[in-house]
């Protein structure tokens, strides 16, 4: 299950939804838990240039979910507690937040430009496809610098 965000304005000339992310900003993808999958599945989040390829970084970091190391907020690996809220960062690639967010940020184009991100659930829980999961909020915010 791919289940996609599509803002209200824009769309590149071969139908694709994108956003585009000022060079001093950021994309916050806010999770209320875990996205859940059967146990024999896993999930990811990608983050696609306007050419629609994976954005070139320096971390080689194309896409996080559960196979990742990501991080609560207070530093806690998710693989040692069963849930609560986490957050992904989008955010150009020349702006580097601080080392606490490298678990968590997918580097977006360097000085801004149109991204777009899919959000992968293999062998997804009843709980995706009946509504009783709350799926991730997108918000623009400034790029975070230490």
């Amino acid at each position: 299950m791919y289940p996609s965000y599509f803002p209200v304005d824009g769309t590149t000339e071969i139908g694709v939804a994108e956003m585009k992310i000022g060079p001093k900003q950021a994309l916050l993808f806010s999770f209320s838990g875990k996205p859940r999958v059967k146990p024999t599945g896993f999930w990811s989040l990608s983050l696609y240039g306007h050419d629609q390829l994976f954005v070139e970084n320096t971390l080689d970091q194309y896409a996080l979910g559960d196979r990742s190391d990501l991080r609560y907020a207070d530093g806690t690996p998710l693989k040692e507690r069963d849930d609560g809220n986490f957050n992904i960062l989008a955010q150009p690639a020349d702006i580097s937040p601080p080392s606490s967010w490298n678990n968590n940020w997918l580097p977006a184009p360097a000085g801004g430009g149109c991204i777009s991100f899919t959000l992968r659930l293999f062998a997804p829980a009843d709980e995706m496809l009946n509504g009783s999961y709350e799926y991730p909020k997108v918000t623009t915010i400034d790029a975070i610098t230490s």
